[in-house]
């Protein structure tokens, strides 16, 4: 009885690790190697976003150049 309650905890705790194997085969985890055209419009699509990205950043107002503001100043 010992043994079978080991085996059924052995066998609980080794299911969510081998949940996590890849089983898809080779190197690339079952995901077939992307061509060049694909890496290159991948590349195209990041420097895009990257763009973007900065652009949004840019538009940013910069608080030194805004007037600061002190909502307490005049109780001190």
């Amino acid at each position: 009885m010992r043994t079978l309650t080991i085996v059924a905890i052995v066998a609980a705790l080794a299911t969510p690790a081998y949940a996590q194997n890849n089983f898809g085969g080779g190197a690339s985890g079952g995901m077939k190697p992307k061509s060049e055209q694909e890496k290159a419009q991948e590349a195209k699509q990041r420097k895009l976003e990257d763009k973007a990205y900065r652009d949004s950043l840019s538009r940013i107002p910069d608080k030194e150049r805004e007037k600061k503001s002190d909502p307490w100043g005049n109780m001190r």
